[in-house]
């Protein structure tokens, strides 16, 4: 009786070791996976970017590339130190370890006075979107957005505002140019871009522009700052911005990397603020 009980305790004892060598198992093949993902958008950036060095052209024939008096700063993810922790903690270190990265970005700072900020994120082409979407997803980017915006006016177009996954954003006024009520409370209404920004500038020395590209064409005479984000390679998009209008009377004050995004700041020259 006794050893029939000792076999059944050892066998479940060894079923559980099996079970936990498993669950290890593929949590270090994740790890590895997602490292090599990390490398794998890294080697595609250096593919469209030349060899990856800042400062690099991603427009090809339009020569607009963020090369005067910039700061260059590292936001990568560390996917192979964290694959040191992954190979011991079963691969599911990666996920704080890439949340604590993104935390730590430092927010692009602006001079005094009040800014109406473009915050864009574009191909090598310069193009925005296809068929009303965003043809790519780079999380890094989109928690660099979260971070840079946070406690500032958000003004964006109605299509722009529709299309996101979480409405209203947190922690952000928003303003939208519809002449549609949006469903959601609390959110700043108007068909005229001139009141919309006059709201903006009333409650938050940086209002941020989003989009859409009308919604850019119609806050040009207000813009005094961009804040480009480069994704790599091109997605024939059938909406985008006029990449030549950076070199005219535009400065790039500073660079960093955010994943495999490139991210710049131009600043309108001579220009103090609103």
């Amino acid at each position: 009786m006794f050893f029939r009980d000792a076999s059944v305790f050892y066998g479940r004892m060894v079923f559980l070791f099996l079970f936990c060598v498993a669950v290890h198992f593929c949590g270090v093949l994740g790890g590895c996976f997602y490292a090599g993902l990390i490398f794998v958008r890294e080697q595609g950036e250096k593919h469209f970017t030349g060899k990856g060095e800042p400062g690099l052209d991603f427009t090809k024939d339009l020569s607009v590339s963020c090369t005067k008096k910039r700061a260059v700063h590292e936001e990568r993810p560390r996917a192979v130190a964290a694959s040191v922790p992954a190979f011991f903690l079963g691969g599911w270190a990666l996920v704080p370890v890439r949340k604590k990265e993104m935390d730590r970005m430092e927010k692009i700072a602006f001079g005094k006075g009040r800014h109406v900020v473009w915050i864009a994120a574009v191909d090598a082409a310069f193009g925005l979107g296809k068929n009303g979407g965003i043809p790519w997803d780079y999380p890094e980017d989109r928690a660099f957005f979260r971070g840079q915006t946070m406690g500032h006016v958000v003004v964006m177009g109605r299509r722009t505002y529709d299309g996101l996954r979480v409405r209203p954003l947190a922690g952000r006024p928003m303003g939208v140019l519809t002449h549609r009520p949006v469903g959601e409370a609390g959110v700043e209404v108007s068909q005229d871009i001139g009141t919309l920004m006059a709201w903006g500038l009333g409650r938050s020395e940086i209002v941020y522009v989003a989009g859409g590209a009308t919604v850019y064409e119609a806050t040009r005479p207000w813009v005094t700052d961009i804040v480009l984000s480069r994704v790599p390679g091109e997605y024939g998009c059938d909406v985008g911005l006029d990449g030549a209008f950076l070199g005219r009377g535009w400065t790039c004050r500073e660079e960093r990397r955010v994943g495999s995004v490139r991210v710049e700041h131009w600043e309108r020259e001579g220009w103090g603020g609103v």
